[in-house]
């Protein structure tokens, strides 16, 4: 059994939930897509943060695969189970942040979201993802991933 397997909770329920949990945590810009030609749901927010006494946004992109249109009766169902685990998820990196697992807030944020967080227009993982994958494959254990900026240089 699949985890919120036959919840009751409606999709655009989950959707304002979430919202409540980030704005709790005043995280005021956030914007849901889905995009149903390809079963894809996009939930982007930004969250600005004290750095070195400066305010910084920080963009978060969390993508989540196989999301249908709710347009049939069991389509809906699966609509609203992706949006309960997402709910679930946020609340669960939510509670960590602001439990003191971390040595602070912001800290704890960049941990908890690090794959997520936008560096231009792609996530950490997009960017290192394949780099990890090239190493992986040529059987290379010690490799230090590195990201390139747009002029091809290398950033520890």
């Amino acid at each position: 059994m699949k985890a919120y397997q036959g919840t009751q909770v409606n999709y655009m329920k989950s959707q304002a939930k979430i919202g409540d949990i980030l704005a709790r945590n005043r995280i005021y810009d956030k914007q849901f897509t889905h995009i149903g030609t390809e079963q894809k749901l996009i939930l982007l927010f930004k969250k600005d943060v004290d750095w070195e006494g400066r305010k910084l946004p920080l963009g978060v992109k969390i993508e989540i695969d196989k999301v249908p249109s709710p347009i049939t009766d069991k389509e809906r169902k699966e609509c609203d189970r992706k949006h309960r685990v997402l709910f679930h998820w946020i609340k669960s990196k939510f509670e960590a942040i602001n439990e003191g697992l971390y040595e602070d807030v912001m800290n704890g944020f960049i941990k908890e979201f690090y794959p997520n967080l936008l560096m231009g227009s792609k996530t950490i993982i997009e960017h290192t993802l394949p780099q990890f994958e090239r190493a992986f494959l040529e059987g290379k254990t010690d490799v230090s991933l590195r990201l390139e900026d747009k002029r091809g240089n290398k950033n520890v």
